[in-house]
C-alpha cells in the first residue's frame, strides 16, 4: 500500500463526521494522519478526539487561511518517509477504498505527475449538476481541481514555493494548480472513487438561475460575506496573475457581473457588499509590483 501523509485542515468541525472520516483514514494511512487548526473554537474537543485516536494536531492560534494551514501540514511531512501528501477538507467523506485506488494507478509512477485526485460530488446538487460533473472518462488529465482529495507529490508543493499564503482561501488550490502546470507538472484525476464534498450552502433556485441569466448547471453557494470577498478578489487576482494561461479580457468587469449571484442569497446586502469591496481590490491588484509572486515566477521558469 502507498505510503502517504494525511493534512485535514479544520475551522469549528463537527467533531462526529470528522471522526468518522478519521477512521476511515487510519485504515487506510495508519498514523501519518495530520489535523492542522485554524482557531476552532471547540479545540479542546478536537485535540481530546486527537489524542484518543493517536492523530497528530497542530493547532494554529487564529484563522490563518487554509493556504498557511496547508503549508504547515506540508512541512510536518518533509523530512519524513513519505512523498505523496493527501489534503482533505474537514467535511469532505472519503470512500474507504480511496488510498487503495489511488496506488493501482500507472500515472503515480510517472515523474511530472504532481497530483492525482478523484472526482466529487455534493448531495445538495441537483440531477443536472451531478450529471455534468459524471460524464468523464475513467481517468483524465486535469488543468484545475479543487484541493479535497488530492494526492500531492510533496517535492512538486516544494519546488512551487507551496500554497499562496496571501490568497487566504478561495482560488488557493487553482493558483497552487496553475503555479504547476507553468513548473512542467501534470494532474490526474481517476473517477473510480467519488468524493463527498460540500461547496458551500447549495442552492437550487431554477427560477432565481433564470432570473439571473446563469446555466442550468450553475452551482449557486451560499458563502458568508468574508469568502464573498476573497471569491471575487481573488478571481480577479488569480486572471491577471495568469493571462499566459487563460486569455479572459475585460476580468474586473465580468467579475463584477458574476456578483449578481449574491441576490440569490441570504443577508444580501453585507455580502454584496463584501463582494464588491472584493472587486474593488481585485482591480487594484498589481501583479508586477507582487514581489512575492513574481519571485515564485522566475523560480519555475528555471
Amino acid at each position: 500500500m502507498l505510503k502517504v501523509g494525511v493534512v485535514i485542515v479544520t475551522y469549528n468541525p463537527d467533531l462526529n463526521v470528522l471522526r468518522s472520516n478519521l477512521l476511515t483514514l487510519i485504515e487506510q494511512a495508519g498514523s501519518n494522519c495530520l489535523i492542522v487548526d485554524n482557531g476552532s473554537k471547540n479545540l479542546s474537543g478536537l485535540k481530546m478526539m486527537a489524542q484518543h485516536l493517536e492523530v497528530h494536531i497542530i493547532s494554529l492560534e487564529k484563522n490563518l487561511g487554509i493556504a498557511y494551514a496547508q503549508n504547515r501540514g506540508f512541512e510536518f511531512f518533509e523530512g519524513k518517509d513519505v512523498e505523496w501528501v493527501l489534503t482533505l477538507d474537514q467535511d469532505s467523506l472519503i470512500p474507504d477504498n480511496l488510498i487503495k485506488v489511488y496506488s493501482g494507478q500507472k500515472e503515480l509512477q510517472f515523474w511530472d505527475t504532481a497530483i492525482l485526485t478523484c472526482s466529487y460530488q455534493d448531495k445538495d446538487w441537483t440531477p443536472q449538476q451531478k450529471s455534468a460533473m459524471s460524464q468523464r472518462e475513467k481517468i483524465e488529465q486535469r488543468k484545475y481541481v479543487i484541493s479535497s482529495g488530492n494526492l500531492v507529490r510533496l517535492s512538486a508543493w516544494k519546488k512551487v514555493n507551496g500554497f499562496d499564503e496571501f490568497l487566504f482561501i478561495d482560488l488557493v488550490d487553482f493558483d497552487f494548480d496553475a503555479k504547476l502546470f507553468l513548473a512542467g507538472y501534470k494532474i490526474w484525476q481517476t473517477n473510480e472513487v467519488v468524493l463527498q464534498h460540500s461547496v458551500g450552502k447549495t442552492l437550487n433556485k431554477p427560477i432565481m438561475q433564470k432570473l439571473l441569466l446563469l446555466p442550468e448547471n450553475a452551482i449557486l453557494a451560499d458563502h458568508s460575506p468574508m469568502r464573498q470577498y476573497y471569491i471575487y478578489r481573488n478571481s480577479i487576482i488569480f486572471e491577471k496573475r495568469y493571462t499566459m494561461i487563460s486569455q479572459r479580457n475585460f476580468v474586473v468587469l465580468h467579475t463584477f457581473a458574476a456578483t449578481r449571484r449574491v441576490f440569490a442569497y441570504s443577508a444580501k446586502l453585507s455580502k454584496m457588499v463584501a463582494a464588491w469591496r472584493g472587486v474593488i481590490d481585485g482591480a487594484r491588484y498589481n501583479v508586477a509590483e507582487d514581489i512575492s509572486f513574481q519571485q515564485t515566477l522566475a523560480n519555475l521558469r528555471k
